[in-house]
């Protein structure tokens, strides 16, 4: 068993989300017991704990073998676990007496806290024709990130929030000297504040920052990534999500219309209501059909409804014209609502013969 090393790697975003505190490392695993000589491949050791790494690239480690057994064994295929990774070997046929390694690594970047991925081999031995190998270790992100996104929680239209989030490394001199955001118009973000913290039982240097939402009249989920440039070299620059969600003022109730069953050539009448969640007046200025047939609307209004302010009732009528299973009809409705000149809803119809 020997520990090649770690081969160091720029990776862009963040190494762990801390949800929850990280156990301590894994203690040392020596070897475990493999087959008794005379039958077949024998390892050293099917498991390496390469201890404590950072999760900026690949811990490289040694699995030798010999073939104990009386005849020739074929390693007839290697595979990588998802978080580890293996070299092509030199040869795939031993002879007896013959030894080998195999070559593989655990993938520290995007993990955090203890870990243990495995490389697999498939082989003609056929008293032990498939092998697992393990690496076992600690990854210790260099820069962290809490809360792992940045969500702005569900906003009025023209709603302004701000949320805070921090940076931790373990670096005395940690700075953030940059950040900004591919969507300055939808969220803003600064740097208000560094210090020494405890965290999780250790000691960083944290630094917190404040992103401020601003209102927008745009409704729905909207997308943004905060860029933070560090002067840490081996994590020089970390991306974070950040999401708003704007509630729309103009409701379809229900959002998801659900005609019924409905024998082909058949009549059918849905209708739907359609308001402002504040009781504010709004007009109508038209309603749309995005598809066609099988749907034959003949009829197609829309009415104020009585003693509500700011609701309407939109009325269907039509029949079925052909057999298509489940039918859905895409209905646009236009309105004079700023940021919301377009409001959508699926009308669902299930044919039967």
């Amino acid at each position: 068993m020997r520990l090649i090393g770690v081969v160091g790697v720029l990776v862009i975003g963040v190494g762990c989300g801390a949800a929850s505190a990280l156990p301590p490392p894994l203690p040392y695993s020596d070897r475990e017991a493999g087959p008794p000589l005379g039958s077949g491949l024998v390892f050293e050791t099917t498991r390496v704990d390469v201890g404590e790494v950072y999760d900026d690239g690949l811990a490289w480690v040694e699995f030798p073998f010999v073939n104990a057994g009386p005849a020739p064994i074929e390693i007839t295929r290697v595979s990588a676990g998802c978080g580890s990774r293996s070299r092509p070997l030199a040869k795939t046929v031993y002879e007896p007496g013959e030894s080998g390694v195999i070559h593989a690594a655990l993938e520290a970047r995007a993990r955090c806290g203890n870990v243990r991925k495995g490389v697999h081999l498939s082989t003609s031995d056929p008293e032990r024709p498939n092998v697992s190998l393990y690496i076992t270790g600690y990854v210790r992100p260099i820069v962290r990130v809490e809360p792992a996104g940045v969500l702005s929680g569900m906003l009025e239209k023209g709603q302004v929030v701000a949320r805070e989030f921090a940076v931790y490394a373990d670096r005395e001199d940690f700075e953030v000297v940059w950040v900004s955001t591919t969507r300055p118009d939808l969220v803003r973000v600064e740097v208000i504040g560094s210090a020494v913290a405890e965290y999780q039982s250790q000691t960083f240097r944290r630094v917190r920052l404040r992103a401020e939402f601003a209102g927008s009249s745009r409704v729905g989920r909207t997308e943004a990534e905060i860029v933070i440039r560090t002067n840490d070299e081996r994590r020089p620059e970390v991306r974070v999500w950040a999401m708003a969600y704007v509630q729309p003022d103009v409701v379809v109730e229900p959002l998801a219309s659900y005609v019924g069953v409905v024998e082909v050539g058949e009549a059918f009448r849905h209708e739907v209501e359609i308001r402002h969640r504040h009781g504010r007046p709004f007009r109508i200025l038209g309603v749309e059909l995005t598809g066609g047939p099988p749907l034959d609307i003949g009829s197609l209004s829309w009415s104020a409804i009585p003693r509500e302010e700011g609701a309407y009732r939109i009325e269907f009528e039509g029949r079925l014209a052909r057999f298509e299973g489940q039918v859905r009809e895409r209905i646009v409705v236009r309105t004079d609502v700023e940021g919301e000149e377009r409001v959508e809803f699926l009308m669902t119809v299930r044919s039967r013969r």
